[in-house]
């Protein structure tokens, strides 16, 4: 699909617009997130980019995070999320956010929330593929036990490819 046919020039004036595309590990947040920001002229920001070390070392030796590990990640994120909405930044933010109380925060900030949404197999097989990143595919049971399904996101499918995804939520913008 062409981005006219899309017509963008209707979301891009929308200065304060905030999106969330979130999912577990290996769902594809970042590699869309990135492109959708593109396509619409949003400011970009990716959650991993805000896990302090400690929080990284844990999972590159296969151990989940907990709570309270997330608890300073979140708060750096939210700090940059701020900054960018008090410059009038219009956003698209990659983030696992499987906690309800994650979510929350996100629709407390006028976030739509997209969800990143498929079968471990699909993600496992991804996560194999994937190359340089902290986060293993031996962890990913712990990000399924761990999240809790959102109830007021728009649910993406995520075995199709990157383009499609970001069509699809293009398609499905309010």
């Amino acid at each position: 699909m062409e981005e006219s046919q899309l017509n963008l020039s209707t979301i891009k004036p929308l200065t304060k617009h905030r999106i969330l595309i979130m999912g577990v590990a290996g769902s594809g947040k970042t590699t869309a997130g990135k492109l959708l920001a593109e396509k619409m002229g949003f400011n970009f920001i990716d959650a991993d980019d805000f896990h302090p070390e400690m929080n990284i070392a844990k999972m590159k030796n296969g151990i989940a995070l907990n709570d309270k590990d997330r608890e300073s990640w979140s708060k750096f994120l939210f700090y940059a999320i701020d900054k960018v909405a008090s410059e009038g930044k219009p956003m698209v933010v990659a983030c696992s956010a499987l906690k309800n109380n994650m979510q929350n925060s996100f629709i407390e900030k006028k976030f739509q929330i997209f969800h990143l949404h498929g079968t471990k197999e699909v993600v496992k097989g991804r996560l194999k593929n994937r190359q340089g990143h902290f986060f293993g595919a031996d962890l990913l049971e712990s990000q399924f036990v761990n999240l809790d399904m959102p109830v007021n996101a728009v649910l993406i499918e995520l075995d199709q490819s990157v383009t499609e995804i970001v069509e699809d939520i293009l398609r499905k913008l309010r």
